[in-house]
């Protein structure tokens, strides 16, 4: 039994039919696992949140095992549906959804930690870098779920990693009839995010590397890559991410967004090492 903060896992059997179905329970596992070696205390938010939630995270890796028998149009569905049971998980955990304070824009630190916990979650159920996500939302929104940025073009951004309606609108699945306005909820907002960077990551190792691989095995290819080729995929990827990609490219190497680019990778690099 895992024990954190006075709290016990579901048995064994439960935890090993989920870790089979979802890499977010492993995460979970694992990570339930570590802190209570280490005797993590009782006040740390992440060992509760964790605790506290991992019936819902079950629930939420059942949800997602049947997602790929499900005719895509009916996905976004299904993918509501599990933003729903991870916001129950957060509030299994006593951790309020995502949301800004009214005065200066600044996150309190519950709903901080909601957010990390949904960013976490979607990464991994997208076998995405979670830092990478969270760099990206930290540089697009500064973690401000309600944030509606409108363009020159007539369009506008939405949400955690602002999704622009144009590129809502011909994403595929069945995206492309959802309202712009759900990418508010910061689950929703995420996951469209996280399945744009995907697909970006995909035309990134194609264009940088000449490797054609299927979206569904993008992280995992990413992840194996050696420290010089994935720095430039994650750049190519993250230069697309903002520009799309038809961004151009100096002669000299630089995007055109390479501020952009600069800021997210720092912010990467950051928490890699350790950062909060």
């Amino acid at each position: 039994m895992i024990i954190v903060a006075g709290v016990s896992s579901a048995p064994e059997r439960v935890l090993a039919v989920v870790d089979a179905s979802l890499a977010l329970a492993r995460l979970y596992d694992a990570e339930l696992r570590a802190l209570a070696v280490t005797a993590a205390p009782v006040d740390d938010p992440l060992a509760q949140a964790g605790a506290a939630a991992m019936p819902h995270f079950l629930e939420a890796a059942l949800v997602w095992a049947r997602l790929a028998e499900t005719p895509e149009k009916e996905r976004p569905a299904v993918l509501f549906n599990l933003t729903d049971v991870l916001t129950a998980a957060l509030q299994a955990a006593g951790i309020p959804e995502p949301v800004v304070a009214a005065e200066g824009g600044t996150m309190n630190p519950s709903a901080l930690t909601a957010t990390l916990l949904l960013i976490r979650s979607v990464a991994a159920m997208l076998h995405l870098d979670p830092l990478l996500v969270q760099a990206i939302v930290e540089v697009e929104s500064d973690f401000d779920p309600n944030l509606v940025d409108p363009n020159a073009d007539g369009s506008a951004d939405y949400g955690l990693m602002q999704v622009n309606d144009h590129t809502l609108a011909s994403m595929s699945g069945g995206w492309s009839v959802v309202p712009p306005r759900e990418l508010l909820k910061p689950g929703v907002g995420l996951e469209a995010g996280c399945l744009c960077l995907r697909e970006y990551l995909v035309c990134a190792l194609h264009d940088e590397l000449f490797l054609t691989v299927d979206h569904r095995a993008a992280g995992a290819v990413v992840a194996a890559l050696l420290p010089e080729a994935l720095r430039r995929v994650i750049e190519r990827a993250v230069a697309y991410y903002n520009g799309g990609q038809g961004v151009k490219r100096e002669p000299g190497g630089r995007w055109a967004n390479q501020g952009y680019v600069d800021a997210v990778l720092a912010e990467w690099d950051r928490l890699k090492a350790g950062g909060e």
